[in-house]
Parts: C-alpha cells; structure tokens; sequence
C-alpha cells in the first residue's frame, strides 16, 4: 500500500513535475542571496586569529585617514600619505630587530624603462619612462632565510577623481595590519611589504620595485587592488595550479574566486590593468585579488568610506591574512604544477582547484566515452522495446521548438538592445530573466501543444539525447579552444558540466528503458508498457474522471494503457492517487509468485531531474550572473562592449534553463503563468526603466586643457557614450549665462567628446595675478643641429627646460620628417638633488623614441630638463642626395610637451583672494544631474600644451 502511494505520488505528472521545478528555482533562489549577502554580517572575531578586532578596527582607521581626500600621483595630497604610511611603518617597526625599512624618495631612487607599446591598428610606438620612486618597502626577515621570499603588494596613490578607499586604500590597510601581526610574530619565511605608487598611470611602481635590491628574493606574489568600489574580494588571476591549491588550501573561511574572471583578462574584456601584470612578467608567481564591481562607481568620488564598509574590509583583509599566514609558516610549498588553473569557490565554503590540461583530458575523454554509452544503452533499451514506435517526427519536436523559441528570444534581444541598449548597466537581471522566461514559454507552448495532439512515448529522454548532442559539439569546440590557446581559456568548465549532466539524463532514460520487463503469461490485451514513474498497479479499463483543472492530453510519458481491444489509451494523470477498483467489470492484472512483473527504476524522471536540473542549473547561473556583475557596466565604455554584453545576456539566459526543457512540457498551469508574469515583469523593466540613476550612475570622464600654441582658453573637455553629453553641458550656468557654444564630435565605438570653453583653472599660489606663462612654459637651452661645428652625419642633439610649477608628470611627444620611425634614439633626463650633486639619467631605444613620460617624486623643483639626441636624415634615409641635405630644416624635430595637475579638492590664494583650483570641474559636480558621476580621463584633471621646434 505504501509502495502504491509512493509510486503514484511521484510518478511523471505535471503536478510532482512542477513542485519539483519550484523548489528546485526557490532553493537557487535562497542560495543565491546567502552567498551575495552573507559577508556584509561577517566582522572579524577573537577567533579568527590573534589581535583580528583590534588589527581590524586600526585598518579602519589607517583607510579614514589616507582617503581624507584625492591623492593623485599629481598632487600634494600624494605626498601626505607617502608620509603617513611611512610613519605607520616606521612606529610599528621601530622596535623589531628582524625588520627593515627602506622608503625610495629618500633614497633617491629611479627607475627607468622603455619598449615598444602597440597602438591604433597593427602599428607601435617606442617609449621611454623616467620615474622617481616614491614606494615604501619593509622586508620582514624570516627565521629560515634560505626560503625564497613572498612579496606582499598594494599601492597608495588614488585618481584624481578618486578618494580611493577602494582602489586601493583596503589593500594598504589589509598589508597594513598583516604588517602589524608580523611585527610581534617573526614569520618562517621573509615577508617583504611594497606600498608602491604611481600604479594608476603606467603600474610603475611595480615596475619600480624590480629596480630594488630586495627584489631579488621574491618568488611569490599576493597582489591587493580595487577595480570596483565593493562586494566582496575576488581571486582574479592565479598564476597556476600549484598557487590556486594554495589559496584552497589556506583560505579556509569564505574563500571567493573564479578563473572565468581569469579568462575574461586573458580575453580582454576586462580593460583595466593591475600591478600583477608586472610581477607575472617578472616571473613572480601568486595571486591578484581585487574588489571588483560596480565598475559605475570605480574611479569615482563613490570610492570613498561612505560607499563601503568594515565588512568588505575584513573580507580582504582576512583572505590576504589567511594566504599570508600559509605561505608564511609552510617552507614546503608543492610547485610542481605550473600549468593554467580551473577553479571556482562553492558558496564561499569549499573552493574547487583543476589544472586546465586535466580538464581538457577530461573533455577529450568525455567527447569519446559518453556517446559510446549512450549508444549501447540506446541499442540495449530498443531490444527490449521492438513494438515501440518512434516516428521521425517526434525526433524533430524538440529542434523546431529550440528553433522557433531561438529565433523568438534573439528577436526579443534585439529589441530590448533598440529600445533600451544601455539598461543593463543598472539592471542586468530583468533582460536575463526576459530572454530566459520567453525561452522558456515558447518551447512550453510548441512541446505541451504537440504532445497534447500527438502523445509520445519518453519525450524528456529524447530531448536530453538531442541536447546532449548540441552540449557535445559545443565541448567539442572549448576543448579545441582550450588546446589552442594553450591551456588559458579556464571559464570553460561549465561547458563540461554541463554536457555530463545532459548525457548522463539521457543515458538514465535509456537504462530505465532497457531494465524494465513485462510479465510473460499476462493476458495479451492487459499488457502494461511501463514507464517514467507508473507502479504496476491496478488499471481500471475505463478511464477516471478528469479533475477540473487538469488534461485529458497530460498523460505519463510512456504510460500507455493497453485496452481490450489492443488499442492504446492514455491513463489520466488526474486519476485517484490509490486505484480502487471495487466494480465488477473492472478487470484486474492478474500476478503470481512465478510471474511477477518487475518494478525496476519507475522513477528515472526524478533520477533524470535531479542529476540534470538543480546543481547545472545552479552553476550555469552562478556563472552567468559573476559575469554579468562584473561586465555590465563595461556597456558605458564602448559599442563593441554594448553588443558583446547583450551577447552574453542572451547565451547566459538561454542556458540557465536548459536543465528544464526536458521537463518542459509537463509543467503545470501555475509554473507557466508564474513564468509568464516573470516575462511581463521582467520586460517592463528592461524597457521601461531608465539606464542609469543615482544608485547607478552614468559614468563621463573630464579634462581641462590650455594650448599655448592656440590660445590661453581653459577648454573642457567631457567623454563618454554618445547621447547624454551635450545635454549635461547645456544646463550649466557658465553656458546659459555667456551663450558658449558647445561643440561634440563622434569619437566612434559609440563614444562623442564635447567641448567647450571654462572657468580657467587657478593652479598655483601668487601674491599678483598670473598668466598660463607663468605656470608652464618651454625654453630651448641648446640646439647644434644648425651649428657648423657638427658633421652632417653625427646625430643632433638638443636640451629643453621644461617649466611645470606644481607639477609633477609631463610627456614628450615627437613630430619629424620620419614617417615610418622616430629618428630619436636617446634622452638624458637631468636631475636637480639641490645640495647635492646633479645626476643625469639616459635611455635610449634602437627602435626609435616617440614619446618620453617624465614623472618625479619633488614638488619643490619646477623645472624638468630633457636632453635629446637624433639623427639627421641623411642616416634615416639611407644617404640621399645632398641637394636634400642642403635644407637646414629638414633635420628639424617638432617637441609636443603635456604636463598635468590632478589637485583640485582645494583652494589657492591669488593676492588676497582664494580660488577653486578647477572651477569648471567644480561648476559641472554642482550641476550635472544625480544619474552622472565624473572619472580623470588624463593622468590629471588639467594640462598645459604647448610645441616646440629644435
């Protein structure tokens, strides 16, 4: 009796098919928002680890006060929390014989580099970079010295834009108070800390690290950084395998990471760049973890201490805590597996580490094995079931409906992009729900009718034959995309799961179909085709009465019913749940001892649900939402990012409900209207709300420039999606008052600049009004291209003084009669120590020089002097005719020079006045709508321009 309730409470009907569905879709649900959610309520604790509370709450205070204000490379500010870190460092360390300090700016460090940076299509252009170091460093001695060292990395300076506690105040206090803990417990192997500077205009001090010489020890990498303003810290990038199994390892509490982040650098979409990028090409081998959304608010006055929380803090603090305290302690570390990593974390509770030649092995093995099985069982199940008819028609349900709801969600796809292209960048769900409820109830409507026309016998199991085949090309592909990019494409492990669970729902379809067997001396016309959930039970040879809301047409997948006269007829799934069959002319399947029919697997569609819908269904949606988190708002930057985002919209919220389609048409009316309002819902959402809000900002980028070769006008400069910009700019006081005309131009990948002319920015202290001259300008101090002492051959050299008050980043550009390349082949970059001596720096390329980035650590000197050296075109030409070299201008090198400020949260005093420094970025903060925030679009918010020729 129990037996027979069980078997018809669960047999294949649309009410046990749909609870099944919600609960499976309530628990995603549940999980979903815990695993968002749950460290925003996770402090730390005395438990965690030694002085956690304590380190936690100075860490708290260390970021109030370095984000006090904007501390840009450019600016004062800079320099003020150069000092206080470095007094940190110096008070914790003061007492602790094992540490050591070294700061670059007192030292005097530079740091020179140079190379070949594409640009535009398929060309390049030679650089060089003069740098003077501002990093702090502290080394950490360990007590085995022989243990090669781990390098604990995060830099201080912030955009102009930018009070930056989270990119990247968070990682120097995390480093900050794992600098603490280490100051009181000498570690095994030596720690060496960079608070590096200048990361966010060229990773230079990364890059200036490798200049020190305490560089040398390290062989390991925890990299901190912010490319968003909060959540949780994500592991991006790992080096390999051996380093993924390192962080399993040792972040045991709320580990967070997944190597589709790591793919989406590798690809490119993500087009901001971290210091890992250096240590990684200088053979360092660790781990890049970063904030990483909203990328809204990234770069913005949003990055401060109001938008974030000591809870994102302790996330960071104690995952980089936790990785620390392994490496630390472990002077045995496995590094035998250096190939790419696949991982992921589950929950924030257990974190999954594969090498990603494993899983192609894997994907190799999975593409021969599981259709061979298939096959066999397919074989095996249709030997027991000769009298089963599959017409080809049947076989082709599944793909006209996969075609037809294709074609009708692309459709939809491109609407929404028409209508409303930029809303997912506040709302990225409603248009994935859109697109995968209308998937959904397309493939209900054409399934559910044709089975209710033309019932069919184990239509799940051919559904999940055939999607097993489109899963198995599919894997096919990433397999062979994953070999040819050498073992890097490692977000492709969903693909897998996904084609294992669809194989094996199929293979379960056709075991369940080859195991069934069916009693040898019924009578003929009582035989019972057995399928997806029926009990061999009693079957009246009238049909039940129909319950009011159910079908006639909703009959149990290969339940088919032979009556008397060998006709087919299909049991009411509505049917009493317990079979009662009191009447006399009812006829009852007679059993005996040595006949029995056997029951074997009647419930392979709750086997086949659960290996296929709840956990694929999860990490298909886990996946496409980390994605979606951390692209949607990379819709601002670019057209091409516009589409490739509505791309993965559509991909991500087809496959996010491919686990159901086998089961789709068994779902009841509640189930598909609760669809249907989610595609009601969803759609006014995604086409009626506006991208962008206060929450959600529209992000522009500013700069304000003065060409002295045109004019002395502070023109503004404003950048960002094409649409949005000219009417910002036309409600703006300055505008409306003195009628200024506002210009834009198409910058294309759908991005316009506007312009128009500002308040002049007040950049420098004075006692009496001062001129843009004042401030910067350019003096030739020698020049012998025209001196009759050089031989037409020797290379021509010149040295420019370069006046930039206030000032401490400039760039040298160069315009020659070379058309293919630069003829500069060497700078000497001279350096005034005040009361000690002068140095000089050279760099030179073989390549040829276009551009020369200058960047010193003093704002006391106002001056930058440059020598240039080039050759004649008489060598660059390969010895033309001298008639050529008879004009004297023809070896003439135009010098463009660009030197930027990035303070402006301040004020300067003119005479007795004081002044905004940049009042027009003042004027468009006060003004612009609350749905717009503003980023740097230049090393600085203001620069001065002006050309020279020598």
């Amino acid at each position: 009796m129990l037996s027979e309730f069980f078997s018809s409470v669960f047999r294949f009907r649309k009410t046990t098919v749909s609870l099944l569905c919600v609960l499976t879709y309530s628990l995603i649900g549940v999980l979903y928002v815990y695993d968002r959610v749950r460290y925003k309520y996770t402090l730390a604790a005395s438990d965690d680890f030694s002085r956690a509370p304590q380190l936690l709450e100075n860490a708290w205070l260390d970021l109030q006060n370095i984000t006090e204000t904007f501390h840009p490379f450019t600016s004062r500010a800079n320099v003020k929390v150069h000092d206080y870190l470095l007094g940190r460092v110096l008070k914790m360390t003061q007492d602790v014989e094992y540490a050591a300090v070294s700061d670059d700016m007192e030292s005097g460090r530079v740091h020179l580099s140079k190379g070949l940076r594409p640009v535009g299509g398929s060309g390049e252009i030679g650089y060089v970079t003069y740098f003077e170091s501002a990093n702090i460093l502290v080394k950490i001695e360990g007590k085995d010295s022989k243990l090669p060292a781990l390098l604990l990395s995060a830099h201080y300076d912030s955009v102009p834009t930018a009070h930056g506690a989270t990119d990247d105040g968070k990682g120097v206090v995390s480093l900050l108070g794992i600098l603490d803990y280490y100051c009181r417990e000498q570690p095994q192997r030596t720690l060496i800390f960079n608070l590096n500077d200048n990361e966010e205009f060229g990773l230079l001090g990364a890059e200036a690290f490798f200049s020190h010489p305490w560089s040398k020890r390290a062989h390991y990498v925890i990299n901190l950084e912010g490319t968003g303003t909060g959540g949780k810290s994500v592991l991006f990038r790992t080096s390999d395998v051996s380093t993924a199994k390192i962080y399993q390892k040792a972040v045991a509490k709320a580990p967070f990471g997944n190597s589709i982040y790591q793919q989406g650098f590798n690809d490119g979409l993500v087009k901001s760049e971290t210091d890992f990028l250096v240590y990684s090409r200088n053979n360092l081998r660790g781990f890049d973890i970063a904030f990483y959304k909203p990328r809204d608010l990234y770069h913005t006055m949003k990055d401060s201490v109001q938008y974030t929380s000591r809870e994102a803090l302790w996330h960071m603090f104690h995952t980089a805590w936790q990785l620390t305290s392994y490496m630390a302690e472990n002077a045995d570390i496995d590094d035998m597996d250096q190939t790419s990593a696949v991982y992921f974390d589950i929950l924030g509770t257990y974190f999954v580490v594969m090498s990603a030649k494993t899983l192609f092995w894997w994907g190799c093995a999975l593409l021969i094995t599981l259709p061979i099985v298939t096959v066999l069982f397919d074989i095996m199940g249709r030997r027991k079931d000769r009298e089963t008819k599959k017409p080809w028609i049947v076989w082709l349900r599944f793909p006209i409906s996969l075609a037809f709801s294709m074609a009708m969600v692309t459709a939809v796809r491109y609407l929404l992009e028409l209508n409303n292209p930029l809303v997912p960048s506040r709302d990225y769900l409603s248009s994935l729900f859109t697109l995968s409820s209308c998937f959904v109830l397309v493939n209900y409507l054409i399934l559910a009718s044709w089975e209710h026309f033309s019932p069919t016998q184990d239509l799940k199991t051919i559904i999940f034959r055939q999607l097993a085949i489109i899963s198995w090309v599919v894997l096919l592909l990433q397999t062979s995309r994953l070999y040819r990019s050498g073992y890097k494409e490692t977000g492709a492990y969903p693909f897998t799961v996904l084609y294992i669970s669809l194989s094996l729902g199929c293979i379960i379809g056709y075991l369940c179909r080859a195991l069934r067997r069916v009693d040898a001396y019924e009578e003929p016309s009582k035989v019972i085709s057995y399928g997806s959930g029926v009990q061999d039970e009693e079957v009246s040879s009238h049909n039940n009465p129909l319950d009011a809301n159910e079908q006639t047409s909703d009959i149990v997948d290969v339940d088919v019913i032979r009556s008397e006269n060998g006709e087919s007829a299909p049991e009411d799934e509505r049917a009493p749940l317990l079979h009662e069959s009191t009447s006399t002319s009812s006829k009852k399947i007679k059993r005996t001892n040595s006949n029995t029919v056997t029951k074997t697997l009647n419930y392979d569609w709750c086997l086949q649900f659960l290996v296929a819908a709840p956990v694929l269904t999860y990490l298909l949606f886990n996946s496409v939402d980390l994605i979606l988190s951390a692209l949607n708002q990379t819709i601002q930057e670019s057209e091409k990012a516009t589409v490739i985002l509505w791309n993965i919209i559509l991909l991500g919220g087809v496959l996010i409900v491919v686990p159901l389609l086998p089961f789709v048409y068994k779902l009841n009316y509640f189930v598909v209207l609760s669809f249907c309002v989610t595609f009601i819902i969803s759609l006014g959402l995604a086409t009626l709300r506006t991208p962008f809000s206060e929450q959600y900002p529209l992000k522009v980028r500013f700069s304000q420039s003065l060409n002295l070769d045109n004019s002395t006008d502070a023109v503004v400069s404003v950048f960002g999606r094409e649409g949005f910009i000219p009417q910002i700019l036309q409600d703006l006081p300055s505008v409306k008052n003195e009628n200024k005309h506002i210009s834009c131009r198409y910058t294309g990948d759908g991005n316009e600049e506007c312009f128009y002319v500002g308040y002049s920015p007040s950049l420098v202290d004075s006692d009496v009004p001062i001129e843009p001259y004042d401030i910067f300008s350019l003096n030739i101090l020698k020049d012998n291209r025209n001196s009759s002492d050089r031989s037409s051959y020797a290379p021509i050299y010149a040295e420019l003084r370069i006046k930039a008050r206030e000032s401490r980043a400039c760039s040298l550009k160069f315009n020659s009669f070379s058309t293919v390349r630069s003829p500069v082949r060497q700078i000497t970059v001279f350096r005034d120590q005040g009361s000690k001596a002068n140095t000089s720096s050279l760099l030179s390329l073989s390549a040829g020089i276009d551009e020369v980035m200058l960047h010193k650590s003093s704002f006391d000197d106002a001056y930058f002097r440059v020598g240039i050296q080039w050759l004649p075109k008489i060598i660059t030409s390969g010895g033309e005719n001298e008639r050529t070299n008879q004009n004297k201008n023809v070896d003439a090198l135009g010098v463009s020079v660009t030197c930027f400020w990035g303070e402006y949260d301040s004020e300067t005093r003119i005479g007795n006045n004081l002044r905004r420094k940049v009042p027009a970025f003042d004027e468009l903060l006060e003004y612009s709508p609350l749905y717009v925030t503003y980023a740097n679009r230049e090393k600085g918010l203001v620069k001065f321009i002006e050309t020279i020729e020598v």
